[in-house]
């Protein structure tokens, strides 16, 4: 008994020697103290990307490993955002990265233990095969949100306060939630941005930012963003890698000494009779879009699918910043340059989904179709019944008939499977379609839709090349349905993307969408002149790629061209059914490209090939509502779609087969010789709309459908005639509106461009004609206005009517 007591009395005391050392264990794995700052000030408009700053602590040893963040912008995209972190014993240290979005439905709710997940977790020694190690401080990463309706403004200044009249405007009836933006504060890549409907600019010298933040802001731009930047005489000197978006080079001033077009923004009088104006060489391409007093204020120029507006003047110029009538002022800015259409994050992701569903997601199937499968049957019976009866019952074999027909059922089974199978056994299959937009220097931006057909079950992960920027996942089940430790891995580096998706079932789909831009493409050259009922000239593809259904496209008109391979020159004359006055495309353009395809509204049936027709023209009907072009150029477009691969993309280390179909997207200089009368009809003119008292609520305008939904207010309903007629001297002859719905009590009144003053129009008709001095309705840059009083809710629809203009050239 005594050695039984001398032995528990060791092990006892072996365990007390050992708790210092256990407890240092613990304590070290729970040494991680994390401090969070999503957005801007707390502050992530809902659905759209966003910058996290982390701040983490290290109390016990030295630790690396993984920083994962669980983020979801949408229903069917959420994924883990795995930041790689090493970080010294003793040391506190901040890290600032990107998330693809956040909002307020994201699932994962309980980890398999029953315990709530928390969206930033820490896996020493890396997420796929490491420990997960406790953490304290901030990790339920819960930012204020910003609702999707409300545009957000950042403000890159040496002295933010001077900007602070932007918290007095309005836009789409919507005060605007207005963030400061530091060195320290502002993004190192292009991703966090998108969180701002526009970044401005004012005596901040950009040059001071480090190389990363710089080509971010630039990229973002580049990728959609739109930048509105003061002027003063050393802008040049202080854009550092952003002076080439910069519209004027400035290189003197002037005077306005016309300040008339300030009353009415203000009862109090601007003391001073005079502003300062910036002049100098405008880029090529850049168009004027506020000018007044025979003076330009405000500049515009489209860079890769986004825009930068350049204001002549300096934004803190006294007394104009500290007038009351300032704000006002603003308002016309911000509706001058801002996208009228106010794209909503949900949107963005939605139409991303929808790409994904209809066109990449369906893939070729070697499934048996019906007929063929029920002759089969047929033959079976007939094999089975009377054929294998007599030929048994001859052979007085008739106790065969017990092994050999389960024989040909199962051999005639495994031999329909193996036929369904054949395409999804031999490897992952990738089905990937581009959108990219040209500008004048051969150059690409855009994005990227990839889906994958698993061969098997396990993680798939698709890298992506170093072109890729900024992968987003898709999954096609709902986030409240997966935790966040199932979320698809997001990893960016230097020198390319990944997407890891874990657990994927057989024979699965995963998808995910990409960015990309200075992609070098080429561009199609040539000179094409609209004229006598014919588009005619000559076009040669200098870009690297062979393209097939190559497209002019101009209003709501497509004028086919056919093939063009690489370094081909071709003459084209094609009929003008139409108008041979040329504008900007709008969505109509690709029903008429693909008139067969756009009967199939919702996509091909499920387990269907869908068609080629079907899948450019989804793309095309894509692009074009969502202007993934230089769409500020108002020119007509030249498109057309490419069979190769555009940017590398490998399933775990190897190449797959794949279908690739991009679409590029190339504005175009088309001469108008136009003579004698023209006539511009409803499909030539999109309408902008945009807020004078109010709010709306949606608006779509696919097809020429014009749906906009708002509440009761003062609508400007802006109507632009294409340059074919703007730039040449002409005589307006007639105006006819059409309305579709009748029965209306809001009020009409149309803008008089001479006056600024408005006309009012007769309520609750079908049609109203106007044919004397159409002139005073249209000003020198094209645009005509139809004001909007909207006075109840029995119609949440503003009447939107179809405008028709005649008239005739002066030779």
């Amino acid at each position: 008994m005594k050695q039984y007591i001398g032995k528990i009395l060791a092990v006892v005391l072996l365990l007390m020697g050992l708790l210092p050392w256990m407890a240092a264990e613990t304590a070290a794995q729970g040494t991680l103290t994390i401090d969070t700052e999503p957005g801007i000030k707390g502050k992530v408009k809902n659905g759209s990307a966003f910058p996290v700053t982390v701040t983490i602590t290290n109390d016990g040893e030295d630790i690396s490993g993984d920083l994962v963040v669980s983020t979801s912008p949408h229903y069917h995209a959420y994924g883990n955002v795995v930041i790689p972190v090493e970080i010294a014993a003793g040391t506190e240290q901040k890290i600032q990265f990107s998330v693809p979005g956040f909002s307020d439905y994201i699932g994962g709710a309980m980890n398999p233990n029953g315990k709530k997940e928390k969206r930033i977790r820490f896996y020493q020694g890396g997420w796929k095969d490491g420990k997960q190690i406790k953490l304290t401080g901030d990790t339920s990463l819960t930012p204020n949100l910003v609702p999707e309706m409300k545009p957000v403004l950042g403000v890159l200044s040496d002295n933010p306060d001077q900007m602070n009249v932007l918290k007095l405007t309005s836009y789409q009836g919507e005060a605007p939630e207005v963030l400061p933006l530091t060195a320290e504060t502002m993004p190192e890549d292009s991703l966090s941005l998108n969180m701002f409907d526009a970044v401005i600019i004012h005596n901040f010298s950009i040059d001071g930012l480090s190389e990363k933040k710089q080509s971010a802001l630039k990229q973002w731009v580049e990728l959609g963003g739109r930048m509105i930047v003061g002027s003063s005489p050393d802008l040049q000197q202080k854009m550092g890698a952003l002076e080439t978006l910069v519209p004027m080079k400035i290189t003197g001033e002037e005077k306005l000494k016309d300040l008339s077009f300030l009353k009415g923004f203000s009862d109090k009088p601007l003391s001073i009779e005079e502003m300062t104006l910036m002049t100098g060489e405008i880029q090529p391409g850049a168009d004027t879009v506020i000018e007044e007093g025979g003076k330009v204020l405000a500049i515009e120029k489209g860079f890769g699918t986004g825009e930068v507006t350049q204001l002549t003047y300096s934004l803190a110029e006294e007394p104009l910043a500290s007038w009351d009538g300032n704000s006002g002022w603003w308002n016309r800015i911000l509706t001058a340059t801002l996208d009228t259409s106010f794209k909503h994050p949900m949107s963005y992701y939605d139409q991303a989904e929808n790409i994904l569903r209809t066109t990449t997601e369906l893939f070729a199937s070697s499934f048996l179709p019906v007929s063929v499968i029920t002759l089969l049957f047929a033959l079976y019976i007939i094999i089975i019944v009377p054929v294998l009866y007599f030929i048994l019952k001859k052979k007085d074999k008739r106790e065969w008939g017990w092994w050999i027909i389960p024989s040909i059922a199962v051999l005639t089974s495994l031999g329909i499977f193996i036929t369904g199978a054949a395409d999804r056994t031999g490897g992952e299959n990738l089905n990937k379609v581009a959108v990219v937009s040209v500008n004048e220097e051969g150059t690409g931006s855009g994005f990227q839709f990839t889906s994958m057909l698993s061969s098997g079950g396990g993680d798939y992960t698709m890298e992506f090349g170093s072109e890729s920027l900024n992968p987003v996942p898709f999954n096609q089940s709902y986030v409240e349905e997966t935790n966040f430790s199932d979320y698809p891995m997001i990893q960016n580096s230097g020198e390319g993307s990944k997407v890891t998706f874990q657990d994927v079932e057989y024979w699965s789909v995963r998808s995910a969408m990409n960015q990309f831009t200075s992609l070098e493409t080429g561009k199609i050259e040539g000179e094409l002149k609209a004229g006598n009922d014919f588009l005619s000239g000559t076009v040669t593809n200098n870009m690297k790629h062979d393209l097939h259904d190559v497209f002019v496209l101009a209003g709501g008109s497509a004028y086919k061209i056919g093939s063009l391979a690489k370094g081909e020159e071709k003459k084209v004359e094609v009929e003008m059914k139409s108008s041979s006055l040329l504008s900007s495309p709008n969505s109509i353009a690709a029903a008429r490209a693909f008139p067969g395809a756009q009967n199939m509204m919702y996509g091909p049936g499920p387990q269907t090939k869908p068609g080629d027709d079907w899948k450019m023209f989804n793309l095309l009907n894509y692009a074009l509502q969502e202007r993934i072009y230089n769409y500020s150029l108002k020119k007509p477009l030249i498109i057309g779609y490419s069979d190769e691969s555009l940017i590398e993309l490998t399933i775990n280390g190897k190449s797959a087969e794949e279908e690739s179909l991009n679409l590029f997207l190339q504005p175009f200089d088309i001469e108008s010789n136009n003579k004698g009368s023209f006539k511009l009809k409803q499909e030539q003119m999109e309408p902008q709309v945009s807020v004078v008292e109010g709010m709306i609520h949606h608006q779509d305008f696919m097809e020429g459908n014009y749906y906009i939904d708002a509440a009761p207010g003062t609508y400007d309903l802006s109507f632009q005639l294409p340059d074919s007629v703007v730039d040449k001297k002409v005589t307006y002859t007639k105006m006819l509106l059409s309305f579709r719905d009748i029965e209306t009590t809001d009020g009409l009144s149309l803008v008089n461009a001479k006056t600024g003053e408005t006309e009012e129009l007769e309520s609750g008709v079908r049609q109203i004609k106007i044919e004397e001095d159409v002139q005073r309705y249209i000003d020198k840059d094209g645009k005509m206005t139809i004001r909007i009083e909207k006075r109840g809710q029995n119609n949440p629809q503003l009447p939107v009517p179809g405008v028709t203009i005649e008239g005739e050239f002066v030779q």
